[in-house]
């Protein structure tokens, strides 16, 4: 599975908008409380738990792939 396949999906399901790897939340024009509830959908899909201390890391796309092929691995 790759994972930023799978974020792509969801994120275009869940926004309407098409991402890239290099996207910052606040490019796509996604809040903190739009961030929190991606990010609560994405806990449910790969049956993860992204920690508080970790939401606050996540500026960007790629910050969430990382943390997220940690998790998964």
């Amino acid at each position: 599975m790759e994972i930023f396949t799978e974020l792509k999906k969801i994120a275009k399901k869940e926004t309407g908008k098409v991402i890239e790897k290099n996207d910052t939340f606040r490019d796509l024009g996604i809040d903190s409380i739009d961030l929190l509830d991606f990010v609560m959908k994405i806990e449910g899909h790969f049956n993860v738990k992204i920690e508080d201390s970790e939401l606050l890391k996540i500026n960007s796309i790629n910050d969430l792939v990382l943390i997220l092929e940690k998790k998964i691995k």
